[in-house]
């Protein structure tokens, strides 16, 4: 007959009190690894979201998903499946609109990282078509160094970087790769 077999039952108790003194937790340990910080802070669906100041609306922004993380200390606002906003001087007619596939909203840089198949167009007609756009709303200026191209209404100018105004209405491409002129024929 075997020793281990005549013994089970105290081998099994030594275990079992050997597991349970050597496993300890440190209580700043458990609370790091079970953080929610990482998590969002809200989450909605459909929105469409509007800004005003003394009931004049300014903006106006719709997405399909929006995602909030506001525990993290550098709080910002995702939009994985894009968005779409208008920014208003005298509503109803916007003075400039802005769609893009993504976006991230940097809280408190007050800046705008947006990224596929962006297009902006302001009062006049014309159009910006890029792949990445940062919007500065603290200096109120949208910007690039990525390709884009503008569609005016009577030429087309492609290029690399780019600069404007928040409604686009003065704007600067940094290296113009080209121009097409349209004709009105």
């Amino acid at each position: 007959m075997c020793i281990f077999c005549k013994n089970k039952r105290e081998i099994i108790i030594i275990v079992v009190l050997l597991l349970f003194t050597s496993c300890e937790n440190d209580i700043k340990e458990v609370r790091t690894l079970t953080a929610d910080n990482k998590l969002p802070e809200m989450r909605a669906i459909d929105i469409t979201i509007f800004r005003s100041d003394s009931a004049k609306l300014y903006f106006q922004l719709s997405a399909k998903e929006m995602i909030e993380y506001s525990n993290d200390k550098d709080p910002y606002v995702l939009f994985p499946k894009g968005f779409y906003a208008k920014h208003f001087e005298d509503f109803p007619k916007p003075e400039s609109s802005i769609r893009a596939k993504w976006a991230k909203y940097f809280v408190n840089e007050k800046l705008w990282w947006a990224k596929n198949n962006i297009i902006a167009e302001n009062s006049k007609g014309e159009k910006l078509f890029a792949e990445e756009l940062f919007w500065d709303q603290e200096k109120k200026i949208i910007y690039s160094d990525k390709y884009v191209k503008i569609q005016t209404l009577d030429e087309i100018i492609f290029g690399e970087g780019f600069e404007s105004n928040q409604d686009i209405s003065n704007y600067k491409i940094k290296k113009v790769k080209g121009t097409v002129y349209l004709d009105d024929k």
